[in-house]
Order: C-alpha cells, then sequence, then structure tokens
C-alpha cells in the first residue's frame, strides 16, 4: 500500500487538543489533552501518526514501517531520530511494536478506520487479493464505507451484486501473510548470586511482550535503559534456568531450547557478568 495513505494524517484542528475515549463495557468518557503524548505516538519521518509501529531495538526511537523501510532501503544504517549505528543490516534492529500500535489505534480510532477502507479500496482497484485479516471485518462492515470514485460513501443498495460477488471471492483467495512470533517473558534480578555481589533493582513492570526474534544483546540494552544504570550492557548477563545465555540467542530461541515450557510464560534472570566485578 502506498506510503501516502497515511503520511502526515493528522486529527483535524477542532480535536487537536482534546480527545475523547470511550470504553465499552461502562460507556464511560475519558477526556485527556493529546498534544503532551502527540510526539510519542507521532513519525519523524513522516510526521504522521504511527502506522504498523516498529520500535529499534537498539535506541528504542519508533517509526511506521513503511517509513523506515524506505530509510533504509536508500542505504542507511542509523537511526533516523540519534543517528545510534545499527549495523550492516539494520532491518533486523526494526520489530514491531504491538504496544505502541494498540495505543495509537485506541486513542485515534478514526485513523485506523480510514486506513482499513483506503487500504482495502487500494488492493480491489489494483485487483490485489487483500490481507487476510479483512475477511470477515471489512465484508460485513466495511465493505458498506468503501468510497466510490466521485467521492460518495457507498451503501448497501449501491454496491452491485457483481461487484460484491467480486470482492469475496478476492477475499476468500487471500493467503495469510506470516506473522512475526511475539511471546510473553517475565524479567527478574537474581537474588543473590551466592558470591555477596550486588543485586540490581526489579521493573516495574516485569512482564513483557515483545518479537520472539529479540537477542539477549538487545534485550541488555533495554534493561540498561529501564533500570536507568550508568553502566554498558556488556555489564550485565541474561539467565534461563540459572543457565547463562549467549547474546547471539533469541528469545523464541532460548524459550524452544532452554525454557521448553510453552504453558507458561518464560522467566529470564539478569544479573551482573562475572567480569564487572
Amino acid at each position: 500500500m502506498p506510503r501516502s495513505l497515511r503520511s502526515n494524517q493528522k486529527i483535524p484542528d477542532d480535536k487537536s487538543d482534546t480527545v475523547e475515549h470511550v470504553s465499552p463495557p461502562t460507556c464511560r468518557q475519558v477526556k485527556f489533552n493529546l498534544k503532551p503524548i502527540e510526539s510519542h505516538l507521532t513519525c519523524s519521518l513522516c510526521q504522521g501518526y504511527l502506522k504498523e509501529a516498529l520500535t529499534i531495538s537498539e535506541c528504542l526511537h519508533s517509526f511506521c514501517k513503511s517509513c523506515l523501510y524506505i530509510y533504509f532501503s536508500q542505504g542507511k544504517t542509523r537511526c533516523p531520530q540519534c543517528s545510534c549505528v545499527l549495523g550492516p543490516d539494520p532491518y533486523v534492529t526494526a520489530i514491531y511494536d504491538p504496544t505502541l500500535q494498540e495505543l495509537v489505534d485506541t486513542i485515534l480510532p478514526e485513523l485506523k478506520k480510514s486506513d482499513e477502507i483506503a487500504e482495502l479500496k487500494y488492493y480491489l482497484d489494483a485487483n490485489i487479493p487483500p490481507k487476510e485479516k479483512y475477511a470477515e471485518e471489512i465484508k460485513r462492515g466495511l465493505i458498506t464505507a468503501l468510497v466510490s470514485d466521485e467521492g460518495q460513501t457507498t451503501n448497501d443498495d449501491q454496491i452491485k451484486d457483481n461487484d460484491s460477488e467480486t470482492m469475496t471471492r478476492q477475499l476468500s483467495g487471500a493467503t495469510i501473510p506470516i506473522q512475526d512470533c511475539e511471546l510473553n517473558f517475565r524479567l527478574y534480578p537474581v537474588n543473590d548470586d551466592g558470591q555477596g555481589h550486588a543485586v540490581l533493582p526489579s521493573l516495574k513492570k516485569p512482564l513483557v511482550r515483545t518479537s520472539g526474534k529479540l537477542h539477549m544483546i538487545q534485550l541488555k540494552k533495554f534493561l540498561v535503559k529501564q533500570l536507568g544504570l550508568s553502566i554498558p550492557h556488556t555489564s550485565l548477563e541474561i539467565r534461563c534456568k540459572g543457565k547463562k545465555v549467549g547474546d547471539e540467542h533469541s528469545l523464541t530461541f532460548v524459550s524452544l531450547t532452554t525454557w521448553m515450557n510453552p504453558d507458561e510464560d518464560m522467566e529470564l534472570r539478569y544479573a551482573f557478568a562475572s567480569h564487572h566485578y
């Protein structure tokens, strides 16, 4: 889908100061000022709200997926925001951030809705099978909200039977894309290493959900930042079931080879590395 469908997409001026969020179970309305947090919800490359948010594991800056991939395709290997060196293959440092994207979609649901309509229309106009995620939701709901060539919103009476059949056929023939595997795990400090060494502080929120592709070296950098430590990430080590985990291993690898308990969230322990002393 063209990058321009979301780039620079801002909420109207009359809604820029205050956003209302309705909670379905109780129908309560929560009003808050969007301005103080707007910078955390926008992509610095396109200046629009985040779409398919990717967070760079080295520095934790976030961007739209399409914006960041276009940036990397130009041969650039540094973070667009802080110029952090990302190595020869910067794509591996860009990890999908479902929590951040869910926050954007919750605060600004009208953007997600308009994106879905624009994306589906793009697929249909180009005669490309839409993504599988649209198979039920769009076939039942957004099918009535497609914008016609004249700029008018269609309704059930305006959609011809053959158009509906074509859309249904395209949706049913869509393939399911391979998604990045995400997993939950818990991070706790090693309480006592038996040698009288200092114990690191605990995270305020030890439960983490992220991509299984995240490597231990990136997890160490995350810990240094979250704990406010003034030490290099190399001064830390990660353990699973008492065994030290190598920097090159991913969360998925550790889960399958060391934790080996799919029914429970994996537990990882962090401590000062032995060479730190």
